[in-house]
C-alpha cells in the first residue's frame, strides 16, 4: 500500500531514534512510508543522501525515469535516488521533468525546508496536512491525519454546502478545504512549502510550462505517443502479469490493443456489467479477437450499496461518489498476485473538445456560481441555514480561493483520483497510460478537430480495425443509483427525516423530497454518504479500527 505520513515538530526533538527501511528522522521530522513496489526502479522507500542531508519520497511511479537517469548520467538504480540527484542539479524545477503519476517529498538538508508536490495531472492519491504552533502533520491517509490530529474533530459544514452544491459531479470542494475542520488538502496545480526555520508553510501554484507543436505534427504522434508511454511503463515493470479494466468504450480497447502487442506482457481483462447499462455482449466480442487476453466479467447488483461504509472507509471520504462501489468490485477480482492495474480512463480531458479548455471550465465555474448564488439569495434555498453560511463562504472564496473555483475541473480530479484510492486499499498501483504529458502536448492542436472526441475516436478505430471497431459502443458507467437502492426504500426515507438530515438541509427542501425521492437519487447518496463518513470518522466510534484496511459493517448498522 502507498503511503505517507510525516510530522514536523517546530520546538522540540522528535522521540523517533532508529531509522529503518519504512521510518526516517532527523531529529526533528520523522517519516513513515510504505510502498508498492511494481516498478524495477522502485528498490527503496526513500532515499536519504548522507552527503547534503537531502530526503526523497515518491509515491506512485515516474515513466521517464530510465530516460533521467541516462540523460542526467546518474548512476543509481533507484528512483528515488535519481530524483533526489535531480533535485540538486535543477532545484525546484525538477518537477518539469518528471512524467507519470506521482507524489514527491523532498527534504532540503541545508536549507531545512521540504516540498511536496503532485505530478500535473493530479495524483490518485491526497495528501492532507493539518498544523498548529506545536507541529505540521501530513499524510496520504486521512486516518493517520486522525490518529496524530491537534484539534477537536467537527463536520465541516460549509464543505458539507459545497459537496451537495457539486453534486453533480460527486466531487470534492474546489477548494483546500476537507470535510473535516482544519484538515487541508492539496489539489491540481499545487505544492506544500515547508519552512523549518521560520516554522511556517505555504501552499504554492506551479503550472508547467507546455511545449507547443504544429497541427501536421499532432497528427503524427498523437496515438504514437500512446503506444510509447504503454510499451515504455510495461518495459519498467516488475510483473509481466497485469489487469485492464475494459469497457466497450474507446479508450479501455486502445489500451488493450497496445498490450496486446507486447510480447511479454500477460493480461487479464476485467469487465462489470450493470442492470442497465451492460458492456458484456461487446467486451466478450472484442476479446475474442484476441488470442492472448483472459477475459473476466462481474455483475453489479443491489447488495453493493451494504458495502457502502467499506468503500467509504478505503476512499477516507476523498469523494462521494457511487462509482466507488465500482472500483471496489472490480479490485476485489483483481489477481492476488498481480500489483498492477491499466485503465483507459481520463482520455477525454485530453481528447474531449468540451472537457479540456480551461476557458470553458472558467465559463461553467463561473455560471454554475451565479445560479447558485442567485439561488442563496433569492429563493428559500437548498440548505439550512445557507444564506448566512454560503454568503460568509463566498467572501472567503472571494478573498482567497475564487479562481480556484473558476478554474477547477473537477472531472479530471475525479479521473484521477477515484479509482486509485480504491486499488491502493487493496495494494495495487493504477496506471492510466493514456492521461499522460506527452500525449496531452499533441492532443492539444486537435482540439478544434475533437468535438464530441470525433478525431481521436476515428483514429482509435482504425487503429482497432474494422471487426473490433464494430463492436465499439460508448455507454454510460454501469452504475444505476436506482438498483441500488432496491428493498431499502423504508430505511433510506426515515433516514431523510432524521436529525442529521434536518442539521443540513432546509425543511421546505426536505418536504420536495419526501414527495419524490426518486427524483432527488443523488443528493441522498450524498448525504448517506456524509452521514457514514461522519460516523466512521468524524465520531471517533471507530478509531480503533483505523489500522484495519477493510471495513466489515454494512449500511444498515448506520440507517438504524
Amino acid at each position: 500500500m502507498n503511503i505517507l505520513t510525516g510530522t514536523l515538530h517546530w520546538n522540540k526533538f522528535s522521540s523517533l531514534k532508529k531509522n529503518s527501511e519504512e521510518n526516517f528522522s532527523n531529529g526533528f521530522l520523522d517519516l513513515h512510508v510504505d510502498r508498492i513496489h511494481c516498478f524495477k526502479s522502485h528498490g527503496k522507500n526513500y532515499f536519504h543522501n548522507s552527503q547534503n542531508n537531502n530526503v526523497c519520497v515518491i509515491l506512485g511511479y515516474i515513466s521517464n525515469i530510465r530516460e533521467i537517469k541516462s540523460k542526467y548520467l546518474i548512476e543509481s538504480e533507484n528512483d528515488v535516488e535519481i530524483v533526489e540527484k535531480l533535485y540538486s542539479t535543477k532545484g525546484l524545477d525538477f518537477i518539469s521533468f518528471l512524467e507519470g503519476s506521482f507524489i514527491v517529498f523532498i527534504w532540503n538538508g541545508k536549507t531545512n525546508k521540504g516540498y511536496i508536490l503532485l505530478d500535473h495531472f493530479g495524483s490518485s492519491l491526497p495528501v492532507y496536512y493539518v498544523f498548529n504552533k506545536e507541529k505540521l502533520i501530513f499524510s496520504t491517509s486521512l486516518k493517520e491525519i486522525l490518529k496524530r490530529m491537534p484539534f477537536k474533530r467537527e463536520l465541516n459544514i460549509p464543505v458539507v454546502y459545497d459537496f451537495l452544491s457539486y453534486v453533480k459531479y460527486s466531487g470534492p470542494s474546489p477548494t483546500n478545504s476537507t470535510l473535516i475542520k482544519h484538515v487541508n488538502k492539496l489539489i491540481i496545480g499545487q505544492y506544500l512549502h515547508i519552512n523549518y526555520s521560520k516554522k511556517s508553510i505555504k501552499i504554492k501554484n506551479f503550472k508547467k510550462k507546455e511545449k507547443k507543436v504544429s497541427i501536421e505534427s499532432a497528427k503524427k504522434n498523437v496515438m504514437k505517443s500512446i503506444q510509447q508511454n504503454i510499451e515504455r511503463i510495461a518495459k519498467e515493470l516488475r510483473s509481466k502479469n497485469v489487469n485492464h479494466l475494459l469497457s466497450s468504450g474507446c479508450d479501455s480497447n486502445l489500451t488493450l490493443y497496445y498490450l496486446s502487442i507486447l510480447k511479454d506482457i500477460k493480461v487479464t481483462a476485467l469487465t462489470i456489467g450493470g442492470k442497465k447499462q451492460d458492456e458484456t455482449r461487446n467486451t466478450k466480442l472484442l476479446t475474442k479477437s484476441y488470442k492472448n487476453i483472459k477475459h473476466k466479467i462481474e455483475f453489479m447488483d443491489s447488495k453493493e450499496l451494504n458495502d457502502l461504509p467499506d468503500v467509504i472507509w478505503r476512499l477516507e471520504g476523498a469523494i462521494q461518489s457511487p462509482y466507488g462501489s465500482l472500483y471496489n468490485l472490480f479490485a476485489k477480482k483483481i489477481k492476488k498476485n498481480t500489483k498492477v492495474v491499466f485503465s483507459g480512463m481520463s482520455a477525454e480531458f485530453l481528447f474531449s473538445t468540451e472537457k479540456s479548455s480551461e476557458i470553458i471550465w472558467f465559463k461553467k465555474n463561473l455560471i454554475d456560481e451565479l445560479y447558485y448564488f442567485r439561488n442563496v439569495l433569492f429563493k428559500k434555498g437548498l440548505f439550512k441555514g445557507l444564506r448566512i453560511s454560503r454568503i460568509s463562504l463566498l467572501k472567503k472564496y472571494i478573498k482567497n480561493d475564487l479562481l480556484k473555483i473558476l478554474f477547477y475541473n473537477h472531472l479530471q480530479y475525479l479521473g484521477s483520483i477515484r479509482q486509485g484510492l480504491i486499488f491502493n486499499s487493496f495494494n495495487v498501483q493504477d496506471i492510466l497510460p493514456i492521461f499522460n504529458e506527452r500525449t496531452k502536448v499533441f492532443a492539444k492542436p486537435l482540439r478544434k478537430l475533437n468535438f464530441n472526441r470525433a478525431y481521436y475516436e476515428k483514429e482509435v478505430k482504425t487503429i482497432l480495425g474494422k471487426n473490433r471497431a464494430q463492436h465499439i459502443q460508448k455507454l454510460p458507467i454501469p452504475i444505476d443509483i436506482e438498483f441500488m437502492f432496491e428493498n431499502k426504500w423504508d430505511a433510506i426515507i426515515k433516514f431523510i427525516e432524521s436529525d442529521f438530515v434536518k442539521n443540513i438541509l432546509s425543511r421546505d427542501y426536505i418536504n420536495t423530497m419526501m414527495k419524490n425521492p426518486k427524483q432527488h437519487l443523488w443528493v441522498i447518496f450524498c448525504l448517506l454518504y456524509i452521514h457514514v463518513f461522519n460516523e466512521l470518522f468524524v465520531s471517533g466510534k471507530f478509531d480503533s479500527k483505523f489500522d484495519k484496511i477493510d471495513f466489515d459493517n454494512k449500511l444498515e448498522y448506520f440507517l438504524k
